[in-house]
């Protein structure tokens, strides 16, 4: 079941680059089940900061009056990333991990329980 919520996720992240100082792909992510799960873990020692899916789409998912027509459907399409995503998950965080250089998971449970999701990159000077 994992494979199929990965696959749905990944391909409605398909194109699209989250925008930072460097604009960044998603990749999709699957936490090792061997290991529990827990954000301290995720992190590996390094600064974490969690926050919701909301918070992190917010600017990516505002159509804003200057955007022309390839703004607004890339607007669209995060929009229908964060629909799938609310779809095919539970329990949905997303983990900032480090500083300038930060990891980003968008990550949730699959109807097995696994966590999933996707990994992007920021950067923040």
């Amino acid at each position: 079941m994992a494979e199929t919520t990965l696959e749905n996720i990944t391909a409605a992240a398909d194109g699209l680059q989250m925008m930072s100082e460097t604009d960044a792909p998603f990749t999709p992510y699957t936490w090792d089940a061997a290991t529990p799960f827990s954000p301290e873990a995720l992190a590996n020692g390094q600064p974490i900061q969690t926050i919701s899916l909301e918070q992190f789409f917010g600017n990516a998912t505002s159509v804003q009056d200057w955007h022309g027509e390839a703004e607004k459907a890339t607007v669209s399409q995060f929009q229908q990333l964060v629909e799938v995503l609310k779809a095919e998950l539970t329990d949905i965080q997303v983990y900032r991990v480090g500083e300038i250089n930060i990891d980003a998971y968008i990550l949730g449970k699959d109807s097995a329980g696994n966590v999933v999701g996707l990994k992007t990159q920021l950067v923040e000077t």
